[in-house]
């Protein structure tokens, strides 16, 4: 009789231990402040606002995606663009090698206000440096976008949307002077 309880509990300690780590799954998760952010992964759109304005922005947030940015495409969205997070502050410089697309620019700091706005025209190969060196976005938009909107110089991005991103890739970010 002995044999066969240790048998029975042999062939019964996997299932409960299995059972149990199921439950404690169930248990803890979502239980940190992370619940609540949303997830991003390359290639989705993320709807945030400027002064209120709805946009939907790609991201570029890796080298490779930055270097590519809005290469190659004939066409973009009325209000979509590229949003490209940097590390850190500092000066930024684009250009518009293989992009058919004419297009705005906004460099942004770090607290979401737009500092600069400049056109960037097709396959320009000249730089379009900032003149601040505190921009931690650029912001691509199809050209006369943020005029037709009534941004300028001041606008805010809502920089909300953007918190899981930061987070996945270690972004600090000031808050909102």
């Amino acid at each position: 009789m002995l044999g066969n309880m240790s048998q029975c509990i042999r062939l019964a300690i996997p299932k409960l231990l299995a059972t149990l780590g199921l439950l404690l799954g169930l248990g803890f998760s979502g239980c940190t402040s992370e619940q609540y952010l949303p997830t991003w992964k390359p290639g989705d759109l993320v709807r945030t606002t400027i002064d209120e304005v709805p946009l939907q922005l790609e991201i570029a947030v890796t080298r490779p995606q930055k270097a590519k940015g809005l290469m190659h495409r004939k066409s973009m969205p009325e209000h979509q663009g590229m949003l490209f997070i940097f590390e850190k502050p500092d000066e930024q410089s684009f250009w518009m090698k293989n992009t058919y697309i004419p297009l705005d620019i906004a460099y942004i700091d770090t607290s979401g206000t737009i500092r600069e706005i400049h056109p960037l025209f097709p396959h320009n190969l000249n730089s379009v440096r900032s003149v601040s060196s505190e921009i931690q976005f650029a912001l691509e938009m199809n050209r006369g976008w943020f005029k037709e909107n009534n941004l300028k110089i001041g606008s805010k991005i809502d920089l909300a949307p953007f918190q899981s991103i930061f987070k996945q890739y270690k972004i600090s970010v000031s808050p909102a002077r």
